[in-house]
């Protein structure tokens, strides 16, 4: 029973421990070279360049080399060009 108030003890100091020292603010600190949400509507361009680039963090799901669902249906098929030349390098 004493090794259990000992344990419940230690655990309690160390709660009060962590909880004494928080963090502060400067893990919030903003590298320099990230765009903010202010530097973004400063003119059309670079609100468009802002836009951009949140839509190419979208995945393409209609492509079956990002979605393996599409690829492992057996009622797919695909249509892709063989260029003459590529054939040809081949052999």
């Amino acid at each position: 029973m004493k090794k259990m108030k000992k344990i419940e003890l230690k655990i309690a100091a160390l709660i009060v421990l962590f909880s004494a020292f928080s963090c502060d603010n400067y893990l919030d600190v903003v590298p320099d070279n990230v765009a903010t949400i202010d530097d973004a509507f400063v003119d059309k361009a670079s609100a468009e360049r802002f836009l951009a680039t949140c839509y190419s963090y979208l995945p393409n799901f209609g492509d079956p080399w990002v979605n393996a669902g599409i690829g492992a249906g057996d009622e797919v098929w695909f249509n892709e060009e063989i260029v003459g030349s590529d054939f040809n390098s081949a052999l």
